[in-house]
């Protein structure tokens, strides 16, 4: 689609694209709002309308507590809707049994009641709010962006919706859930008449739609449109893929200022109508995050992760645009705060903190991260707002994550989440347990260097499942990927189990762990359990003068300090910033042999963490000192490498900082 967008009036298409539940209710589609805003662009003519169904109906489901009520029925995943689905359309009722519902892992009960609420909420949001037909409407396109758990709630929509709307309607599903082989073969058994969208979604989309306008009346529209763009296929022909299609990025979007702010309208016009009066209006727009992207794909390949199995190419803009378009979203909606939805925020990040230091300007955002970076990065990122940062830890041995190609090391992961402590921002990062490449070693390791860090945030334990799109999963040939189990992600009655709809792959035995590092894993996310429930003390470092620290220690009960002088105190004010040991000889200027010492006396009185062959200071520095380093010298000498070796691509893209 090339030169100024064309009228046609053959068919008049009205699109809707609807965010299902159980995405967070309180952020507005990024998948949605960047849809419409391009076929705004492209196809200014057809009528677009966001659907914030992940909002609505758990509203009128909630009888007052929305988040409450999505984070109970969210630990379900699949199965509420999945349960409403079958006992309409596939004619079984679980709810008619006398057997008791699942419970979640965290130990929740689904109730009955929750699922009448929730298909009585479900009923009302389709009549009042997706059937009523627009005026002049020929066709309808109902586009859904189904990630993770939202395939039921989807697949439900689209069958009430195909009951009760008068004009012919084609449902779309599209986003990281449908290319999955499980999930496409989960629809086509469920026998839906739909089609789906693998790949990049906004070119596709308005492919589909300009076809659609110039469609006479009479045709099998699904028919005609499936393989009318590389990607766009009918559910009932669509073979799984379970490789790498190239054809299927052929119509992505090159540089990402092409793509115009997403749009936001619909969602906080719905808010509004939902609520009976402008408090409560006003009340849950305070509360609402808006999302963003500064970046698609990612330029790493740990061996776990599937996310570019969506993406072709890491693109990126640059922090001043980032920065612009951040301040027109809200601005035009009246929030501060904001998420940045990327898989990587590195190659802006520090550019957009610079720019909106410069300018006075703060947001409260949340970004994820790799771990490489300087005190200074994240000190200024702080300072520009980040309240949450999600950094790829991963692990904390230094040989398994080698083994996971991360391209970081574990003194990076050490001293940029003691960093994140520090600074006060809320870590979310995870460690993830069964890795089929760890050994017995590495869990030891992780838990000796989790007990030294026992004063800073905790981890979230998440457990190792294959992937389609992953470095690990492209290991296998086809044969082997054929025959993967899908993983259980949650409970459920019998009678559904063909119908399951499940995330990740069982790891097959060629990847299998040995019994005994199996057990490593079972006692280690026991005693981690344990461990985080215990309180735990402190490790505080601070300056009584230049040359002189107070290190305050209370982590094992009772409290000891340490008074730093001279070269000592100097040098461990060096190890915040892990340096080789050709740093701390130039700083300190002592003798080897007595730095050698030093080091053995911080790391005996668990002052330190060893890793890498280089050692990094654990204990916790006031806010105001990290502050008052960045702003006093806001572009410092790197007295570290910014990441590991052989990791040039990334390093280049990284310090030019642009993409």
């Amino acid at each position: 689609m090339t030169g100024a967008p064309r009228r046609h009036t053959t068919v008049n298409v009205h699109v809707q694209l609807i965010s299902a539940p159980w995405a967070l209710p309180l952020i507005p589609s990024i998948q949605t709002g960047a849809l419409k805003a391009y076929l705004r662009k492209t196809l200014p003519h057809v009528q677009v309308r966001c659907a914030a169904a992940a909002f609505t109906i758990p509203f009128f489901a909630a009888g007052g507590n929305l988040t409450e009520l999505v984070e109970r029925m969210s630990e379900h995943g699949e199965l509420p809707y999945e349960i409403l689905y079958a006992r309409r359309f596939l004619g079984v009722d679980v709810l008619a049994a006398k057997a008791p519902l699942p419970v979640s892992a965290s130990g929740r009960r689904l109730s009955k009641r929750d699922l009448a609420r929730l298909d009585r909420a479900t009923l009302r949001y389709v009549d009042s709010v997706l059937a009523p037909s627009p005026p002049d409407v020929d066709v309808r396109v109902v586009g859904f962006t189904v990630n993770y758990d939202q395939v039921y709630a989807s697949a439900y929509l689209a069958a009430l919706l195909r009951e009760r709307v008068r004009e012919p309607t084609v449902a779309i599903y599209g986003g990281f859930s449908v290319g999955m082989p499980n999930i496409l073969e989960l629809l086509r058994r469920l026998g839906d008449p739909g089609l789906v969208v693998i790949g990049e979604g906004e070119a596709k989309l308005a492919a589909v739609v300009e076809r659609l306008t110039n469609l006479s009346a009479g045709h099998d529209l699904v028919r005609e449109l499936s393989g009318c763009e590389p990607g766009v296929l009918a559910i009932a022909d669509a073979e799984p893929l379970y490789e790498r299609r190239a054809d299927v990025f052929a119509t992505k979007l090159g540089a990402l200022d092409a793509l115009p702010v997403p749009c936001f309208d619909d969602y906080f016009a719905e808010l509004r109508e939902a609520c009976e009066n402008e408090r409560v209006f006003a009340g849950l727009r305070a509360r609402v995050t808006l999302p963003l992207e500064g970046s698609r794909g990612c330029f790493a390949k740990c061996d776990f992760c599937g996310l570019n199995y969506s993406w072709e190419g890491f693109r990126s803009l640059a922090g001043r645009d980032v920065l612009d378009r951040t301040l027109a979203l809200t601005e035009r909606y009246g929030t501060h705060v904001v998420e940045f939805m990327d898989n990587v925020c590195d190659t802006w990040a520090e550019t957009f903190a610079d720019a909106a230091l410069a300018e006075g300007l703060r947001f409260d955002a949340f970004f994820e991260l790799r771990a490489h970076h300087p005190e200074r990065f994240w000190t200024r990122l702080a300072l520009a707002g980040a309240t949450a940062i999600q950094i790829g830890i991963e692990a904390l041995s230094s040989e398994l994550i080698l083994r996971m190609n991360k391209g970081t090391r574990a003194y990076q992961n050490i001293a940029a989440h003691k960093a994140l402590t520090e600074l006060g921002i809320l870590s979310a990062s995870n460690l993830i347990t069964y890795h089929p490449l760890s050994t017995v070693a590495d869990v030891s390791e992780t838990r000796a260097r989790i007990e030294l860090m026992a004063h800073l945030a905790p981890f979230k334990l998440a457990r190792f499942a294959l992937v389609v799109g992953s470095p690990l999963y492209d290991r296998l040939d086809l044969t082997e990927r054929r025959r993967l189990v899908p993983r259980r992600a949650q409970g459920g009655p019998p009678e559904l189990e063909p119908f399951r709809a499940d995330f990740g792959y069982d790891v097959p035995p060629e990847l299998e762990l040995s019994e005994e590092v199996t057990e490593a894993w079972v006692d280690f996310v026991r005693w981690y359990r344990d461990y985080r429930a215990r309180p735990h003390g402190k490790l505080e470092s601070v300056r009584l003068s230049t040359d002189t620290i107070k290190l305050t220690d209370t982590r094992r009960g009772g409290l000891v300090e340490h008074r730093l002088v001279g070269d000592e105190a100097r040098l461990y004010d060096l190890l915040h910033a892990a340096p080789q040991r050709e740093r701390m000889r130039e700083v300190t200027r002592a003798s080897d042999a007595a730095l050698e010492r030093c080091l053995e006396r911080f790391v005996a009185a668990r002052l330190v963490v060893e890793a890498d062959d280089r050692f990094v200071a654990l204990a916790c520095r006031h806010r105001d000192e990290l502050v008052t380093r960045a702003l006093a010298d806001p572009h410092p000498v790197e007295t570290s490498p910014s990441s590991a070796p052989g990791e040039g691509r990334l390093a280049s893209l990284l310090r030019r900082g642009a993409s």
